[in-house]
């Protein structure tokens, strides 16, 4: 649609959509390509300057769903790159090595830190 926008001109009598050439003499014929060359197939043949001729407006009810869709995957987007923010910085996390001995004292038997056994 937007695209349309920057492409098309619409006729100022019934509003069909046309594209126009760079390279123009400014007067067009509803429904005929250049000069009346080829077939009149469609449109209403009135003749009319391209200053006449308002710009194609994108149709916001086409471009709605679009949109909301574009959001949501957007908003996905975001989360996902959070959760990976998250784990790149949990990667980065420099941790202290901890050692563990076996206690000495055999009816608990547990594991314990090797700094509990400093003090």
């Amino acid at each position: 649609e937007n695209q349309k926008s920057q492409d098309l001109r619409l006729c100022p009598h019934c509003g069909l959509p046309f594209s126009v050439l760079q390279r123009n003499c400014g007067t067009f014929v509803c429904g005929r390509d250049y000069h009346g060359n080829g077939q009149f197939g469609y449109g209403c043949g009135t003749t009319f300057q391209l200053d006449n001729a308002q710009r194609y407006r994108p149709d916001e009810s086409v471009l709605a769903p679009y949109r909301a869709a574009l959001a949501m995957q957007q908003s996905r987007f975001s989360e996902h790159e959070h959760a990976v923010s998250l784990w790149n910085s949990a990667r980065d996390v420099k941790l202290p090595i901890t050692s563990y001995e076996i206690g000495r004292n055999v009816s608990k038997r547990s594991l314990l830190p090797s700094s509990s056994f400093l003090s």
